[in-house]
């Protein structure tokens, strides 16, 4: 019996597009109106770590806890 890890539904295309960057990039332009300048100084700050420190180390085969000591380190979980 065979079993599915996954199902791709997106077009190779689409996908190489839909990166967490270009994620931001749309939902900064929708929240930015709503937030501070320094509110959204400090979301910047936060992608920018995500982008930098979390997202390469990303594994999906793995516990999401593992990723608690970087978030850690960023001060941004205690």
């Amino acid at each position: 019996m065979a079993y599915f890890k996954g199902v791709e539904i997106l077009d190779q295309k689409i996908k190489q597009k839909v990166t967490t960057a270009n994620i931001y990039k749309v939902f900064n332009k929708f929240i930015r109106p709503m937030l501070s300048k320094e509110e959204f100084t400090y979301l910047e700050e936060i992608e920018k770590f995500m982008l930098e420190e979390i997202e390469p180390r990303l594994d999906y085969a793995k516990d999401v806890y593992e990723l608690f000591p970087i978030l850690g380190k960023g001060n941004y979980m205690q």
